[in-house]
């Protein structure tokens, strides 16, 4: 799991961060190195395995998180709201790195963002949730012509549509359980 905030252990390296997991499975101390620096590698961070969190910008940390993650070879990877915290440039290249490491490692995600267009950018398949956990729409990205600025628009109005229509729902609910029953 990739959390919104790395969760990196301060008093260890970027290596052995992504180590941490293979540690707790089991596997040998080499084939952990081996694996945790392929993953880094693959995250472009092979100059910072011996940096510890503090030396890390934020965009790297979550770089770090990202890798430990995968370095399990888990059957889903989970990300909760994993890119929200960095700035719109890290966040964007992040975004298009995880999208082929996701497809190069044939691995599934959750995602759980409240960034619309990060949503139709990493995912396959967008679930609009509502309060309580209620799913209120469903887009197949392979539909829509993403790269067409209008498409994009028009999908992220009807997101809001739904949460909107959602939250006034709910109002409306409240409004009815709080009013005065009247007595005739």
């Amino acid at each position: 799991m990739a959390f919104q905030s790395p969760q990196l252990l301060p008093w260890r390296t970027a290596l052995n961060n992504v180590t941490l997991g293979l540690e707790v499975l089991g596997i040998s101390k080499n084939e952990r190195t081996d694996r945790a620096t392929r993953w880094l590698e693959r995250v472009h961070l092979e100059d910072a395995l011996d940096r510890y969190p503090a030396q890390l910008s934020g965009g790297m940390a979550q770089r770090v998180s990202l890798a430990r993650a995968f370095a399990i070879d888990p059957d889903l990877v989970l990300l909760d709201e994993s890119f929200s915290a960095l700035d719109e440039v890290t966040s964007a290249a992040l975004r298009s790195d995880f999208v082929e490491l996701a497809e190069q490692a044939e691995q599934s995600a959750l995602i759980v963002t409240h960034n619309i267009q990060e949503a139709f950018e990493v995912a396959h398949r967008v679930l609009v949730l509502a309060r309580p956990a209620k799913c209120v729409g469903e887009f197949i990205t392979a539909e829509h012509d993403l790269e067409d600025p209008s498409v994009m628009s028009a999908l992220r109005e009807s997101v809001r549509g739904l949460m909107e229509q959602d939250a006034s729902a709910r109002n409306d609910e409240q409004e009815r359980r709080a009013s005065p029953v009247s007595r005739n």
